[in-house]
């Protein structure tokens, strides 16, 4: 949510420039990504029946993460 809610609003209300408003966006990528991927592996472990469809949402903020460090190093 803060992704879409924060970022894109609060950011540049503070005069936080686009390079640093990058940096926070990537931080919280890499906090997302860590979340995703330890319940991904408690949900494997305990065969629950929704893990496919966290496996979407883990992909989907995958394709996110990549796309931002794309732009970094582009």
């Amino acid at each position: 949510m803060s992704r879409y809610i924060v970022l894109p609003f609060v950011l540049p209300l503070w005069g936080i420039a686009t390079g640093a408003a990058l940096g926070i966006l990537l931080t919280v990528d890499v906090i997302a990504t860590i979340a995703i991927v330890a319940t991904l592996r408690r949900l494997w472990r305990l065969q629950h029946p929704r893990r496919w469809q966290y496996l979407a949402l883990a992909v989907l903020v995958g394709f996110f993460f990549m796309s931002d460090v794309r732009v970094l190093f582009v």
